[in-house]
């Protein structure tokens, strides 16, 4: 939720500039693609916003020489990317890596606490077992030998 409100923020930013730039092209029909808003009231925000409507199908962000659909919003939220997307000065896919490779190296910890566990488990359960089976034993042999004294 968080990425897709800072690529809209994003989106936000280079409809400024566009604006500041007053380069902008529009359909032909009369409708305001782009103005400035108050949000609705349920999130206590009586700023304006910059507001930018999107077109039947979404908002689409093409390169300079029209050839690559940089990045599209759909009308159902989704949001396409043709690039790297940094946050933070990170690459994304950089550190998703990162947290790829420890979530394996915690997988594995957890993998082989778990096994000695059950080890030990199963190596208590044979020791009970076995220690039943001594006293039971041992048990056969008092009786056997009090029989042999009388």
């Amino acid at each position: 939720m968080k990425l897709r409100r800072k690529l809209l923020l994003l989106m936000l930013g280079f409809a400024i500039v566009l604006c500041s730039n007053q380069m902008l092209v529009f359909a032909s029909d009369n409708s305001n693609y782009v103005s400035l808003e108050k949000r609705d009231s349920s999130t206590e925000d009586n700023r304006d916003w910059l507001t930018i409507k999107q077109s039947e199908a979404g908002l689409r962000i093409i390169s300079n020489d029209e050839k690559k659909e940089i990045a599209l919003i759909d009308n159902f939220g989704g949001i396409y990317l043709n690039g790297d997307l940094y946050l933070n000065n990170k690459k994304i896919n950089d550190v998703l890596n990162e947290n790829a490779s420890l979530s394996y190296v915690n997988t594995a910890v957890i993998s082989i606490i778990s096994l000695l566990a059950i080890s030990l488990l199963i190596f208590l359960f044979v020791l009970l077992k076995l220690k039943k089976e001594i006293n039971v034993m041992k048990y056969k042999f008092m009786k056997e030998s009090i029989k042999g004294e009388e």
